[in-house]
């Protein structure tokens, strides 16, 4: 086993198709202005509920990976995490994102609430527009808070097709003080819980409420790589990379080696090389990735004759 250091690259290196990550987001404020639905669906879904996994229409980058498919909570989220299709939805907030704990993770949440539209109002949703310019809309309308039935919330999420911004836009989100201490997140989680984008002021337990109000989560490293985690382009090496999700410490194994020498390379959301490891030979290596940001990241394997492999890392 051979332990290497790093060598960090200038900036501008590019190594492989971009993915998301949490430093990829910017969240601004933006004026009210929710998109119309000409001819929309209507979701049936119980209070505290997912709902079945409904087609986006288009394929959506949400932190690195692309979906075509997002399920709808009844308590004012999206999730691409397709298991809690036509589950429960949890509804109590007890800690502040970023969580690896309960709450709900690979999710926009526009807010995360306990509201119950079992006392009226309706969800809807559509995908409008012409490619590649479509936009898949969720609206909340008049859906009231529970325990306070009598206030309501409206509020919309945008997901846009090519650019992947995701807009927010709340026409009312009142307090409802007793009840779960009136709590409710606005933003982005990934999928470990380990990277949040969070409007201001808007995580747990602070109190807050909304009117006419619009927000844009824009990504900066706006493609989607298409490599899957498991995509070995080096032919019958059995290449494996662990521990993944990696922290400090990244070993590369190989059950056939190949017989000439090879390049490691990590490269960021920007697909600029922040590792490189050259003259690599041998079964197994460990990296050093102890000043790595937390991230989704593509490890790269070169071999001298052209041969290559990728695999999805990602670093707490």
């Amino acid at each position: 086993m051979h332990i290497f250091t790093k060598t960090i690259l200038a900036a501008g290196t590019i190594l492989l198709p971009v993915l998301a990550q949490a430093q990829c987001y910017n969240v601004t404020a933006i004026p009210y202005n929710p998109q119309p639905q000409p001819q929309p669906n209507v979701l049936s879904v119980n209070d505290d509920w997912h709902s079945v996994a409904i087609p986006i229409g288009f394929p959506f980058c949400f932190y690195g990976a692309s979906y075509n498919n997002v399920v709808v909570s009844s308590n004012g989220y999206l999730t691409f995490d397709g298991t809690l299709a036509s589950t429960f939805s949890q509804w109590a907030i007890t800690m502040a994102i970023p969580s690896t704990a309960s709450t709900p993770k690979n999710a926009i949440m526009f807010p995360w609430q306990d509201i119950n539209n079992t006392f009226g109002g309706v969800i809807t949703y559509s995908t409008t527009g012409l490619a590649p310019n479509r936009k898949f809309i969720v609206s909340f309308d008049s859906i009231p808070m529970y325990s306070c039935t009598t206030s309501y919330f409206t509020g919309q999420v945008v997901l846009s097709e090519t650019s992947n911004e995701i807009e927010t836009h709340i026409l009312n989100k009142p307090l409802c003080a007793q009840w779960n201490a009136g709590k409710g997140i606005h933003g982005l989680h990934n999928q470990t819980g380990m990277m949040a984008t969070v409007v201001p002021g808007r995580n747990s337990p602070t109190q807050w409420t909304a009117t006419n109000d619009g927000y844009l989560f824009s990504p900066s490293c706006n493609v989607c790589s298409d490599v899957s985690v498991e995509e070995p382009v080096i032919t019958d090496d059995g290449l494996s990379v662990f521990p993944n999700p990696a922290n400090g410490k990244l070993n590369i194994r190989f059950k056939n080696p190949p017989a000439e020498t090879y390049e490691i390379a990590l490269a960021d959301c920007s697909g600029r090389t922040v590792l490189q490891f050259s003259e690599q030979n041998g079964q197994e290596q460990t990296l050093d990735i102890s000043t790595v940001a937390p991230g989704i990241y593509m490890l790269q394997l070169v071999s001298k004759t052209g041969e290559r492999a990728v695999k999805k890392v990602i670093v707490e």
